[in-house]
């Protein structure tokens, strides 16, 4: 996928959100997360609009990885740009703050939807289970 990609800017073709997304979605199958944010920031460099769905993408990576802090900054650079993240983005940040034991992280976001659903209370139970905080979970 990321040979596919550089083939594309070679031939001067601009990759879309579409694609961006599709090459996110092969680093988190192969667990290259560092990867993915490098892809991402040369998404904005090509001014290819951040949307939720590209964080979404990223986040899911970066859940895989257990690497939160980079999930949770997405998130926040959502925020900071005054896009509305969505329960999926936000159950990515907490799936990513459970496997990287920030159950005060996952807490937090739990706090912050709007309407939590089963997804969320799982991954910010998993997050406390994982913390050893039996009892928050």
């Amino acid at each position: 996928a990321l040979m596919l990609l550089e083939e594309l800017q070679e031939e001067k073709l601009q990759p879309n959100e579409v694609v961006y997304g599709a090459v996110l979605r092969s680093c988190r199958m192969q667990g290259q997360w560092l990867e993915a944010c490098q892809i991402l920031a040369n998404a904005k460099l090509a001014e290819v609009p951040l949307t939720v769905r590209l964080s979404s993408e990223l986040m899911n990576v970066c859940a895989q990885a257990s690497e939160w802090q980079v999930a949770c900054s997405a998130l926040a650079e959502l925020q900071s740009l005054r896009l509305e993240a969505d329960v999926v983005a936000k159950n990515s940040a907490i799936a990513a703050c459970a496997r990287g034991f920030a159950w005060p992280a996952a807490l937090q976001l739990l706090e912050d939807l709007a309407v939590p659903g089963e997804v969320s209370y799982t991954s910010v139970i998993n997050a406390c289970g994982n913390g050893h905080e039996w009892s928050l979970a």
